[in-house]
């Protein structure tokens, strides 16, 4: 568990956070009989092909693994909670592409647990986006016109509920439209 000291010096500092709720949370799931992960549309649409695989996949071995996979998820999830709570700067990762996890749907996850961390929907979207763009990106990721760029576009309204983001209807990169998702 992060220390109230902790907490309080790396906002003073202002260190910057990158959790990786989504990597531990899918550790957790992949340990479990009953995968909640597997029977999830966004999921299989992400996994598209290596779904059977991962059906197939277990990361526990016995019991007290999957208890320590839960103990790190809930440590994870309080941690990110005092430190924002703290004031420290909240950035988006989640290991996209460690073991079991795939690109697109971590992302979504990770918004999710940032929410049920208790970010507001909108601290969980300037994590991924504002504070991404301002520690990483710059003026790689900006979108400006006459420029290509890189962007979704959803059903619903995201800072209303954030699981709306998963209500993924046309996938845009490069400012062409490569793909429509609709789970």
């Amino acid at each position: 568990m992060v220390s109230d000291q902790l907490a309080g010096e790396m906002a003073r500092r202002n260190v910057k956070l990158i959790p990786t709720l989504a990597r531990e949370e899918a550790d957790l799931e992949f340990s479990k009989e009953n995968n909640r992960y597997l029977s999830d549309p966004l999921f299989q649409a992400c996994a598209g092909d290596r779904l059977e695989e991962l059906k197939r996949q277990r990361s526990a071995a016995d019991k007290s693994e999957a208890e320590t996979f839960q103990r790190s998820f809930d440590i994870a999830i309080q941690n990110l909670s005092k430190l924002h709570a703290a004031g420290v700067q909240i950035c988006m990762g989640t290991d996209t592409g460690f073991r079991l996890k795939l690109p697109g749907y971590s992302q979504h996850r990770e918004l999710a647990l940032m929410c049920r961390a208790g970010l507001s929907t909108s601290q969980s979207l300037a994590a991924a986006l504002q504070n991404n763009y301002e520690f990483f990106a710059h003026s790689a990721s900006k979108i400006e016109p006459g420029q290509p760029a890189d962007f979704f576009l959803v059903k619903g309204n995201p800072l209303g509920r954030i699981e709306d983001t998963t209500k993924i209807r046309e996938v845009w990169q490069a400012g062409e439209v490569v793909g429509n998702v609709s789970v």
